[in-house]
This record gives C-alpha cells, structure tokens and sequence, in this order.
C-alpha cells in the first residue's frame, strides 16, 4: 500500500554552560544527527526547491491523483499552514532528509522557520511578512496542494486582505 510520506520535526535540546575562563554565559543547541542526503526544501527568503531549477526530486509517490513528487509534500505543508492560520504564519525553511529506512518514507526536519504578520515573534529567522510573501511569491502548487483543496497561492495574493 502506498501512502503520503510523514513529515517530522526532530526534537531538539538547549544546553546551557559557563565559560571557567570568561565566566561567560552560553547556550548550544543540540540535536539527532539525520542519517542520509541533507536537503534545504524552502527557506524564509523565497527560496523553494526546484522552482529556478526547473527541477524535482526525482522520487515519486502514485497517488489516486497521479505521480506526485514526495518533495511536493513539504511544500504543500508550508502552504497549508500558511492557509489554516488564516494567512497569519507559514513554516517555512524546511530542511532535513527523507529517511527512507522504514516501509514508508518520513522527512525528518530540523531547525524550520516560523514568520508572522505580525512578528517577529519567534526569534531572528522570523522575518514577519516580508517571510510570507517571500514564499507565497516562490511557490507553485502541485497536486499535494490541490488535494488538499488548497487554493492557489496567486489567487490568495490578489485578495490584498490576505497581505496587509
């Protein structure tokens, strides 16, 4: 049986020392290492796999609708947030690898980006708007969007509601 690959975001942990030396405070963050090829899928600065390329992970998933690419997947996911949040945030900077180690294939994701309209409320890689329009003017909908009954992102931009 075939099914969509599940999409993971490793857990992470901050650890926190004092330099003996300096007695300065510092912070490392620490996490699984990811077994297999690391990808960048889309980035908070418009940056979206394949869109300049032209190209697309070759991996492909058959699905009622058709041969869909499995990357098509986490693209589809920053758009669906981007969506059910009432085009408030989009998770976007996904990137990782897809472990294929399993019956089913998993993208294993680490260190993503949130932005928000009205931001930044979750740290430097937070860039607010100005992050939502970097991907809504990058991405391109698939077949993982349309089946998800997502309406096309170009559609969303004409609506200057959904960007103000």
């Amino acid at each position: 049986a075939t099914r969509p690959p599940e999409l993971q975001f490793m857990l992470c942990h901050v650890y926190s020392y004092t330099n003996n030396v300096t007695k300065e405070e510092k912070a490392l963050l620490v996490e699984k290492k990811l077994p297999g090829k690391f990808t960048k899928y889309n980035s908070n600065n418009g940056y979206v796999k394949g869109a300049k390329e032209g190209v697309t992970d070759t991996r492909t998933i058959e699905l009622e609708c058709g041969k869909v690419p499995l990357e098509d997947f986490v693209q589809a996911f920053s758009h669906w947030v981007y969506v059910h949040s009432n085009h408030n945030l989009i998770v976007c900077d996904l990137q990782g690898v897809l472990n294929e180690e399993g019956r089913y294939p998993i993208f294993q994701l680490t260190d993503p980006a949130i932005c928000t309209r009205k931001g930044p409320r979750y740290g430097k890689t937070d860039m607010k708007i100005n992050g939502i329009r970097n991907f809504c003017r990058t991405h391109r909908c698939g077949l993982v969007c349309k089946g998800l009954g997502l309406k096309c992102i170009p559609s969303l931009l004409k609506d200057r509601r959904t960007m103000h």
